[in-house]
């Protein structure tokens, strides 16, 4: 890796490549990199993998340019952050950029790989400042790194939690991130134990589908595909057993999935405890879920109405049969639903 190291809190250069060997590691970089502009910057988030989907014309480095190209010379500053885009360390207009950036102008490229391949390498001379982060690189660093994810949602574990979350749920720590965020929302501060693990973790139904709606509540596209990609290459487990492989075959089991979980969300939106409780009781969902499903609701925020009516949209389609296969329809609704 080549380039200037980057301390978070700096002040931000003209050209930064942060990342980790995990999504959750690049998020919680980036916002500390970010936090110092405070709200005055204009900062934009575009994932690469829906621009490239998009077929941006020019490509992904000529949408970028004319993004950075076009911010005021006396306005706020602007961030460009691309998710993933990694390429533009190599484009030959980003490049030209890079060595000669614009006034008030900052491009953020955040990338994730895994810890055995190490950082993206910055091409020689390209001054790029370089933020990256490994992640734990042995068992007992994981758990503390664990306890400490834990410990900011307010939760905490008994050690054989810890133990049996990890040996369920695999080496992933996005994985893993997302089993935190379901048990300690499940629990609601009472302390998680293995059987909580046991019960609601591991290679399950909701667990592939969770990390899924997860990545579209905080917009990131990209991840979201890449998510639907794999299940279609490693197949996606079902909740009355067996698993699907295929484009096709995993849309159509995702499609019902969604559309359910966006009308539960949005059944709980309501500040109506007396209505929350009854449709919770109506839909058998335990106090717990009916928590989990508000946090959602009030992380999506005003996109819950344009939720529901691309929910609605897709059903219909999906009834009318004939005008777009099923992997087409969940790419669109995917499409709709992460962007912000």
């Amino acid at each position: 890796m080549s380039g200037t190291p980057f301390t978070p809190g700096s002040p931000l250069p003209p050209a930064l490549l942060v990342g980790g060997s995990a999504r959750c590691l690049q998020e919680e970089l980036l916002a500390r990199c970010l936090a110092p502009l405070g709200k005055d910057a204009e900062i934009e988030r575009m994932p690469a993998a829906a621009l490239q989907k998009e077929k941006e014309e020019g490509g992904l480095a000529t949408f970028v340019l004319r993004r950075l190209g076009s911010a005021s010379l006396f306005g706020a500053r602007r961030v460009v952050v691309v998710i993933g885009g990694q390429e533009l360390l190599r484009d030959k207009q980003s490049k030209a950029w890079i060595e000669r950036p614009t006034s008030r102008t900052h491009l953020v490229i955040a990338a994730t790989r895994p810890a055995k391949d190490g950082p993206y390498a910055v091409p020689a001379g390209l001054p790029v400042a370089v933020c990256w982060e490994l992640g734990p690189q042995s068992p007992s660093e994981l758990t503390r790194f664990l306890e400490r994810r834990l410990a900011l949602r307010g939760a905490k574990a008994t050690r054989d939690a810890f133990d049996a979350l990890i040996e369920q749920a695999g080496a992933s720590l996005d994985a893993l991130d997302a089993e935190l965020e379901k048990l300690s929302l499940y629990k609601l501060g009472a302390t998680i134990e293995a059987a909580d693990v046991e019960a609601l973790c591991g290679h399950t139904a909701g667990r592939d589908f969770d990390r899924l709606w997860q990545s579209l509540v905080a917009g990131r596209l990209g991840e979201a595909l890449g998510l639907v990609e794999a299940m279609a290459a490693e197949g996606l487990v079902l909740f009355g057993g067996g698993r699907v492989f295929g484009p096709s075959a995993v849309a159509n089991a995702l499609l019902p999935m969604l559309l359910a979980r966006i009308r539960r969300v949005a059944a709980v939106a309501t500040s109506n405890e007396k209505l929350v409780a009854a449709v919770g009781s109506a839909l058998g969902m335990k106090p717990g879920y009916v928590h989990y499903l508000q946090k959602d609701a009030q992380a999506l925020g005003a996109r819950l109405s344009r939720w529901q009516s691309a929910a609605i949209g897709a059903e219909v389609q999906q009834k009318r049969g004939g005008a777009r296969e099923d992997d087409e329809l969940l790419e669109h609704l995917l499409l709709q639903l992460a962007r912000r």
